[in-house]
């Protein structure tokens, strides 16, 4: 996601953490060419040792790193296969061997995309529009434009219906992801920046107004919404959802929220872990994954809140990483100012005391006094 459309804080210099170090040259694997548009695309696909990490928390992991994309700012996974929307390119990667990227007119500095039902749906921020493309041979299916879409930002699909949160427009719509008709626009909403669907329920982050709205994720009824310090919320950017728990990324203070989806209280706030500006979480194998967007870092934190893995330094080649997805086994890392894709190739996770240096320290700041929701 491009500064200049997103709102993403300009980009600052990294911190010198401790695990920075220099690295030994890394072995390139293959070089594919890859037709984008009938232009032919140089794709580096490198391989890296499992790297030394000595100020880092937790063990390290081997690394595949995916290089000469275009400002890539947003991932989807569907069936195991990741896709990656590249803002600066306007263009779509499928991450397979061989990648394919496809350049189309329907987009136009894309900010988020999502995929299911064999089809991905891309956000422009810069058209205010909606592509959907088919993900077998990146055929443009239709696009979905006008009020009120206005700088849609994030999407989510659940239950036949696609959500657009609309950063300029201060709403959400829902569509029908099969047919394209708008459902229902909810609005009131203070740059809402994320969106996440669990168990029927869709959660929207309004980084402007330190907010997070329950909603009924099949009729857009609101069912609640937290506010501001009682939970934590500080310039929410980012979200992820487990079984019963919502994490929140806070970039105004570098913490996480982490809130219960079956009572809407405030379990804990994550922070201590040097996460500068927390843009983007996943979920994997009940641990939660989080990117530090000015730090050039991801950690891996367990549900007991306890850090597993704080991972930093050349050799993962992090570099403005806003974007994270998973499936089994990997953990996908979009790279921005880097230009590529970070694929770390997690084993099961082993019962790890977690270090001290970059991290910080390894148990995190937590309130846990209940607050009610508004």
């Amino acid at each position: 996601m491009q500064a200049l459309n997103t709102g993403y804080s300009p980009r600052h210099a990294a911190p010198d953490w401790p695990g920075r170090h220099a690295a030994r040259p890394a072995v390139v694997v293959v070089l594919a060419a890859v037709l984008a548009g009938g232009a032919a695309t140089a794709l580096w696909l490198a391989r890296h040792p499992v790297p030394r990490c000595h100020g880092c928390a937790g063990p390290a992991v081997p690394v595949v790193s995916v290089t000469g994309l275009a400002g890539p700012a947003a991932l989807a996974v569907i069936r195991g296969q990741a896709w990656v929307a590249n803002s600066v390119g306007d263009s779509v990667t499928r991450l397979s061997w061989p990648p394919v990227t496809w350049r189309r007119r329907a987009l136009s500095d894309p900010a988020a995309i999502t995929a299911g039902h064999g089809r991905l749906w891309v956000a422009n921020m810069l058209s205010g529009t909606v592509a959907e493309l088919s993900a077998a041979d990146g055929r443009v299916i239709r696009t979905l434009s006008g009020r009120p879409l206005a700088s849609p930002r994030a999407l989510a699909l659940y239950g036949g219906r696609l959500w657009v949160a609309n950063a300029a427009g201060g709403s959400v719509a829902a569509f029908d992801a099969r047919t394209g008709a708008l459902l229902r626009v909810i609005r009131g909403f203070a740059t809402p920046t994320a969106v996440v669907v669990s168990h029927g329920r869709l959660w929207v982050a309004a980084s402007g107004g330190d907010t997070v709205t329950e909603l009924d994720a099949r009729t857009g009824a609101q069912i609640a919404t937290l506010r501001g310090r009682a939970f934590g919320l500080a310039g929410p950017v980012s979200e992820a959802a487990g079984r019963t728990t919502l994490w929140v990324g806070n970039e105004a203070t570098g913490s996480v929220s982490e809130i219960s989806t079956v009572t809407g209280r405030l379990l804990r706030v994550l922070s201590g872990y040097h996460l500068a500006n927390p843009a983007a979480m996943t979920v994997a194998g009940g641990d939660l994954w989080v990117t530090s967007a000015l730090g050039d870092a991801v950690a891996q934190i367990a549900p007991s809140g306890r850090l597993v893995r704080y991972l930093a330094g050349p050799r993962y080649r992090f570099a403005d990483p806003v974007a994270i997805a998973a499936t089994a086994g990997r953990i996908w890392v979009a790279n921005l100012a880097g230009n590529s894709v970070t694929e770390l190739l997690v084993p099961a996770r082993p019962a790890v005391r977690a270090g001290r240096g970059a991290a910080g320290s390894a148990s995190p700041a937590t309130r846990l006094e209940p607050a009610a929701r508004t």
